[in-house]
């Protein structure tokens, strides 16, 4: 098995291409809280469940949008603290250091900062010209 990345899009298509992974992308992490970790029971939300590790690959997806330098415009929409916050428990969930997590603080931030955070990162993304419609 070999893999062979995919080229990227010629230089006039790249940005309207680039925005519309972006706005994929951004759904996906809404979806993602929304179906698994959102109205969810804070008693099963523990290193392991279905709903800590939604939410742990939320943050990670999360962190790799916003650390892309074509997406910079959405730094707009973040606070400094969102971001340390962010990048925080993405470095603790990316390098297992699960046992050092606060779950109560991971579940306020999995349950009420990140889905507000992310559907202003949503109507940032759909105000950019050449945004489509979603």
């Amino acid at each position: 098995m070999s893999f062979e990345p995919v080229p990227r899009r010629d230089a006039a298509d790249r940005p309207r291409h680039d925005l519309a992974n972006l706005q994929d992308e951004l759904r996906r992490i809404e979806r993602r809280l929304e179906e698994r970790v959102v109205g969810g029971d804070r008693a099963v939300f523990l290193d392991g469940s279905d709903s800590y590790d939604a939410a742990s690959m939320a943050v990670v997806r999360l962190h790799g949008v916003l650390e892309r330098r074509e997406y910079a415009f959405l730094l707009d929409a973040v606070s400094d603290t969102e971001m340390r916050a962010i990048s925080t428990i993405r470095n603790t969930v990316s390098h297992g250091g699960y046992r050092s997590m606060d779950d109560e603080s991971f579940w306020e931030t999995a349950t009420l900062q990140l889905p507000d955070l992310v559907l202003r990162l949503i109507a940032r993304a759909d105000a950019e010209p050449g945004a489509s419609g979603r």
